[in-house]
């Protein structure tokens, strides 16, 4: 017998094996993997942090606390229901903390989030052009970014947690439900067209403590 040749095949043989265990043996049983997805979605957990990082589903209405993948979550990502105009009412969880960059930017026919009590903060651009009736938040809630609410027609938030420091550039621009707005005292900036084109808005009230407010706040306003 030539045994280099017996060799060959038998160290061969061994790998086209191996391949095939491979193949047939779901992944999640021999390494770990962090990432899962769906026809519908996609989750990243990383420890604590579980993102849903991609939401296409054709759904008119998501209870994120009815599916068992979604109930926990703690993070909606950057961009993740953005241009989705299936969607019209989403009952987010109570475990969510952050909603991302433009996590519904567009969704212009969303009229109804459920917003939970324990979130921080909510990305730039986060609800622009949707259709959301909303008139308070958490005050849990300590960051509103930018364009956040941007020509929100129905959102009339007149009272902002007190967690807030800052009202960012551009963030309820054109809330044409907005007739009062009070800035607590704990508000330091109002930035760059904050509360622009806000028609129906008529009467601001501030505490003490605000010391400075950029270049036109308030344009546009009937205040």
């Amino acid at each position: 017998m030539n045994w280099k040749i017996y060799y060959s095949f038998k160290e061969n043989a061994w790998v086209i094996f191996v391949l095939f265990i491979m193949s047939v043996i779901p992944f999640g049983l021999y390494a770990q993997n962090d990432s899962n997805r769906t026809s519908n979605f996609e989750i990243i957990r990383k420890g604590e942090i579980i993102t849903l990082v991609k939401y296409t589903g054709n759904d008119s209405s998501l209870n994120f606390s009815l599916n068992e993948q979604l109930a926990d979550i703690t993070h909606i990502g950057d961009k993740a229901f953005a241009e989705n105009k299936k969607i019209k009412k989403i009952i987010l969880p109570e475990s969510l903390i952050y909603i991302g960059n433009n996590a519904f930017v567009n969704c212009s026919n969303l009229e109804y989030v459920y917003i939970p009590k324990r979130l921080h903060r909510i990305g730039d651009g986060a609800f622009v052009t949707t259709k959301i009736t909303l008139d308070s938040l958490p005050s849990s809630v300590e960051y509103i970014g930018r364009f956040s609410f941007w020509a929100c027609d129905s959102v009339c938030i007149r009272r902002l947690p007190a967690a807030i420091s800052s009202i960012h550039d551009h963030t309820f621009v054109k809330n044409i439900a907005l007739s009062s707005v009070h800035i607590g005292s704990n508000v330091k900036y109002i930035g760059v067209k904050a509360f622009s084109l806000c028609r129906n808005l008529k009467e601001l009230t501030f505490d003490e403590g605000c010391v400075e407010i950029d270049t036109a706040a308030f344009v546009a306003n009937q205040s």
